[in-house]
């Protein structure tokens, strides 16, 4: 949950997150998802116990007010 960040700096930092993992559970694919801003990221892992392929979804609550503010106003316009 995000109060004090924009959006494209909390997805910045997830995806430097992700990209600093190491090892095992180490992302073998990241993607931002949004056509003009990043909506959500998902990684893809490898499960080390099966080998099978894991897709995980990051995703931000926004409550930063300025910037629900503009959604709000944005989606009323639609």
């Amino acid at each position: 949950m995000n109060r004090e960040m924009s959006l494209k700096k909390g997805f910045d930092e997830i995806e430097n997150k992700l990209k600093s993992i190491k090892g095992d559970f180490q992302p073998i694919r990241i993607q931002r998802i949004g056509e003009r801003d990043t909506l959500m990221i998902t990684s893809e892992h490898i499960v080390p116990e099966t080998g099978n392929r894991m897709k995980v979804f990051h995703m931000i609550f926004q409550l930063n007010d300025k910037e629900r503010k503009e959604a709000a106003a944005s989606a009323r316009k639609r």
